[in-house]
């Protein structure tokens, strides 16, 4: 993701999204004192207050109790937590002898990953985005479904800087002490991948990465409902979808032997981008802290069932 700030930049606020509620948080949340490991406020957009003074993340993540705040302006307070985690989990399927169809009944028992915390910088423009998962053990399955608008796509090769165009990404961690792998997709379907073991910035990059060859993404598939090209840019309302399939053994090359999925937790996040569209916008499933979709201490959970 490209780090530029956009100059239309708004307050943020929360949005409803498939499964997920709008929910606003109160001003006593608002007042808060921000525990160690976080620095974004609100702490996650989807929370509200229950009557009896718990914190109601609107994820699988447990309720945190609240010290009360006293008459008039709330006083700050301390939140008794470790910092917020989105989970899922992944279901398991038989091994599909065909790319699946966004269409296929195989999709209906996948948890629905709402990517919806959307940043500050970005413009008025709140895509609806979501992201199914799979996995057969030895390959994860993606469908991601954008209800879009200002869709521009102009890069087609691999290892393009896709993420300038409409662009939906998944990072995935598939082990604790290893790096993490970013996929990032047009919605022409190109896309490029790194395998990061230090997100920090530096100039052209990451202190250290390493960026996958052709050669070693060959086996990852990818198909999507638009044209390799979209320019000029679709002004209208479009919905689109796009379908990735990674293999396992494309991955060990880097992290070592995973052996098969069911049991297994990965931290990951999901994004939605278009850096170099008219309506620049950037949104995540798990919220992150700051503008910055590399940052693997904002990665979520993901169970392989």
């Amino acid at each position: 993701m490209h780090q530029q700030e956009n100059p239309q930049a708004i307050r943020h606020r929360g949005e409803t999204s498939l499964n997920t509620r709008t929910v606003i948080p109160s001003p006593a949340v608002r007042a808060c004192s921000i525990p160690h490991g976080f620095r974004s406020k609100p702490i996650c957009p989807n929370f509200s207050m229950r009557k009896n003074g718990y914190l109601n993340f609107q994820t699988r993540s447990q309720p945190v109790k609240l010290s009360k705040s006293g008459r008039g302006h709330p006083r700050p307070c301390r939140l008794n937590m470790s910092p917020m985690t989105n989970q899922a989990t992944v279901q398991r399927i038989a091994p599909p002898s065909q790319m699946p169809e966004p269409q296929d009944p195989l999709w209906q028992p996948a948890e629905i990953l709402a990517i919806n915390q959307f940043r500050p910088e970005g413009s008025a423009h709140r895509p609806l985005t979501s992201l199914r998962l799979l996995h057969d053990n030895h390959a994860i399955y993606g469908l991601f479904r954008v209800q879009d608008q200002y869709v521009r796509c102009r890069h087609g090769a691999y290892g393009d800087p896709v993420y300038q165009d409409s662009c939906v990404e998944f990072f995935a961690r598939p082990k604790p002490d290893a790096g993490y792998f970013n996929f990032e997709f047009n919605c022409g379907g190109a896309f490029l991948c790194n395998y990061i073991t230090d997100e920090t910035k530096v100039a052209g990059g990451f202190r250290e990465s390493v960026r996958l060859s052709a050669d070693e993404v060959k086996s990852v598939r990818v198909a999507t409902s638009l044209p390799s090209v979209v320019e000029p840019e679709i002004g209208q309302p479009v919905s689109w979808w796009l379908i990735f399939a990674i293999p396992v053994p494309a991955l060990e090359q880097f992290v070592g032997p995973v052996g098969a999925l069911s049991g297994q937790t990965w931290r990951a996040n999901a994004f939605k981008c278009g850096d170099e569209t008219s309506h620049p916008h950037w949104a995540s499933w798990t919220p992150l802290d700051e503008r910055n979709f590399h940052l693997p201490r904002c990665f979520g959970e993901l169970t392989f069932a």
